[in-house]
């Protein structure tokens, strides 16, 4: 396994870019939810539910991560979490 500083250039930037994703992701909603109404014939009542529960998941899974980072190993948890997201992205 790679280590590296927990105060240097790779841990900052990490932390500035998966702080920063989530907002990207709201600021590319429009994309998403025109994306879902015409290449997969979603109405636009399903598609903008189907975000709304998407950015609802990822606003539940940061809050349970705040409180539960330093009770759990976080790198197994987190491939848990993504396999289980890609899974429901998929679904």
């Amino acid at each position: 396994m790679i280590s590296l500083a927990p105060e240097g250039f790779a841990a900052r930037f990490s932390l500035a870019w998966v702080s920063s994703a989530t907002f990207m992701f709201a600021n590319i909603s429009p994309l998403v939810v025109s994306g879902m109404i015409d290449s997969l014939g979603f109405s636009a009542q399903e598609a903008s539910t189907a975000f709304s529960a998407d950015m609802f998941g990822i606003a539940v899974g940061v809050l349970a991560g705040v409180g539960l980072i330093n009770r759990l190993p976080w790198r197994p948890v987190s491939a848990a979490l993504l396999l289980g997201m890609l899974a429901c992205d998929l679904a």
